[in-house]
């Protein structure tokens, strides 16, 4: 285990074009990165991705009973947020293993679009002015859990840090298709 890559390592190394045996397309690097542009515009000016977020929302409802289910009823409120979270990480984890750079690519922006809905709902905890799903027993999740562990008070904060890491995670996002890009003009020397 002393010469095991770090987790930044691996992250980096599958940023860079080297690392892809399969090449995309020019025309498919320029399709996900307009979209990742379109995904940017979303959720800097609308906090909302069409048809992904309405995805991750249902995954996120669909995690409270699974997690309930298995683990009890105290823990089905963090179920889903934990399924919103790992559900877009199996699939970073499959296109890697398939050596599909672009699903790879799209996946870490599922991942930031994901820890930027989360960051909005951590960020309401108090103010709870964001609409909750279900029937008139609705409880808000992250007022719930930032109660139990009395950091209700650092809301907007803990909120703020999941918007930094999903922008850092764009920003991977713009990196790597920026590589893809310019090992086009390499391979064509």
């Amino acid at each position: 285990m002393k010469n095991a890559p770090s987790i930044l390592n691996v992250l980096y190394s599958t940023l860079t074009a080297k690392y892809w045996k399969k090449r995309p397309e020019s025309h498919e690097i320029i399709v996900l990165a307009l979209l990742l542009v379109f995904m940017s515009y979303k959720m800097m000016h609308t906090g909302w991705v069409p048809l992904l977020d309405w995805a991750t929302l249902t995954i996120h409802e669909a995690g409270h009973p699974i997690i309930g289910m298995l683990l009890g009823n105290r823990m089905m409120v963090y179920g889903g947020s934990l399924f919103q979270l790992i559900f877009p990480l199996v699939f970073v984890w499959h296109f890697a293993r398939q050596d599909q750079a672009l699903g790879y690519c799209f996946a870490i922006s599922w991942e930031a679009s994901s820890l930027h809905a989360l960051g909005r709902y951590v960020a309401d905890a108090r103010a709870q002015e964001l609409p909750l799903v279900g029937n008139g027993d609705r409880i808000h999740d992250w007022n719930e859990i930032l109660g139990r562990w009395n950091l209700l008070d650092y809301d907007r904060l803990l909120g703020g840090w999941l918007y930094v890491l999903c922008w850092m995670l764009m920003a991977c996002c713009f990196f790597m298709l920026w590589n893809l890009w310019r090992a086009l003009g390499d391979a064509g020397e």
